[in-house]
């Protein structure tokens, strides 16, 4: 499928979140930027931690910029988690498999909020 023009402005939002806690290893704390499409569709996602600059921050952005293009390119977000990798308990390794996680609880629950309405 072609990359997807999206427009100059776009509807998009901000939100923090966290990685889960794992054995020897605290959180750690990540806000991610969505921008969405006319038709209400994720396109665009840009990962950022506290730190700007370095090697985080540059992994940060190539990652937002592939989980970017795999969006825009027809890729759906369930796909993309199954790429990444997971925990023994099957929950995310890292912030990209945490924030889709967190992606498709939402609309796992817009979609049935609309079932039920």
């Amino acid at each position: 499928m072609p990359k997807q023009k999206l427009p100059n402005r776009r509807q998009g939002f901000t939100l923090q979140f966290q990685t889960p806690a794992r054995l020897g290893k605290s959180p750690s704390s990540y806000t991610a930027t969505l921008n969405y499409d006319e038709h209400n569709t994720l396109k665009e996602v840009f990962l950022s931690s506290g730190k700007v600059g370095g090697d985080i921050g540059i992994l940060l952005y190539e990652l937002s910029v592939f989980i970017s293009y795999c969006l825009r390119h027809g890729a759906k977000i369930e796909e993309i988690k199954g790429a990444l990798p997971r925990a023994d308990d099957g929950s995310a390794e890292g912030p990209a498999g945490t924030l889709l996680d967190r992606l498709a609880e939402e609309m796992a629950k817009d979609a049935e909020q609309e079932l039920l309405s």
